[in-house]
């Protein structure tokens, strides 16, 4: 890939993985809702190559729209996408262009709240991992990147949309820890959606994780998942070689985002 194209890339994950974790965030997290508590406004990033996302804020619930079309009363341009990826990253102190809604960015303040506790969980601290509350928003986020993101790299890196194309297809859930929802992928002739809460129909496999110290080792890629499955402290329920293959794509998104 070209530098240009890992950039586009880049950017399309932080717009459309980690940002769609901000919602998780929001419906996870006592605190993070309180952080937006009487906050009403949307707010749309945009970049002059034709990239958008867009989240709304409400009544102490956030919306992920993603890109689909709908009017923001708050619009930031980036002129680049190298500057969009850049201000994710905490590198560059450049704003984008506000080209909506100028006379309300004091409004965006609980949006750059919540960003900066959403990296609280995205990048944990081992301090923070010893409250059992704190450990599932982590995990129940950092799924939200991992699925979203495969999502990306499947239409946009062209080994992973190979891979998908030529990979076994089917409906994969993810079962977390007690009454904390799942989540789940569907790959189908080689386009992927992913969504949370139990599918409409049965999986082609189940990924169990028996509690949210091996979930999130496996999401932050510091366990090696195998071993667990053989310790029984990872469970994979039917077709494997489908779990097997979105196991590999999944660590590809470690090699675009910090």
């Amino acid at each position: 890939m070209t530098e240009c194209e890992v950039q586009h890339l880049r950017c399309r994950l932080y717009f459309y993985a980690v940002l769609a974790s901000m919602e998780t965030l929001v419906d996870a997290c006592p605190k993070a809702r309180g952080m937006i508590e009487g906050a009403a406004f949307s707010i749309c990033f945009r970049t002059l190559s034709g990239l958008r996302t867009c989240l709304s804020f409400n009544e102490g619930l956030c919306q992920f729209f993603g890109p689909r079309k709908t009017r923001a009363e708050i619009e930031l341009l980036f002129l680049a996408e190298r500057q969009a990826v850049r201000m994710f990253e905490k590198k560059l102190a450049i704003a984008p262009t506000p080209i909506r809604g100028i006379t309300r960015l004091s409004s965006v303040k609980p949006f750059k709240q919540l960003a900066d506790y959403m990296e609280c969980f995205l990048k944990p601290k081992a301090g923070d991992l010893k409250d059992a509350a704190f450990r599932a928003t982590a995990v129940e986020m950092l799924l939200t990147v991992a699925l979203a993101g495969v999502c990306q790299l499947a239409e946009y890196e062209a080994f992973a949309r190979e891979s998908v194309a030529q990979g076994p297809q089917g409906l994969i859930v993810f079962h977390l820890p007690g009454e904390m929802r799942a989540f789940w992928l569907r790959l189908e002739s080689g386009n992927l959606e992913w969504g949370r809460g139990e599918p409409s129909t049965s999986p082609s496999v189940s990924i169990r994780f028996m509690d949210t110290n091996i979930a999130l080792g496996a999401l932050l890629n510091k366990i090696a998942s195998q071993a667990e499955v053989g310790l029984g402290n990872i469970q994979v329920d039917g077709l494997v070689p489908l779990a097997d293959h979105l196991s590999m794509l999944l660590e590809r998104i470690h090699l675009y985002l910090e």
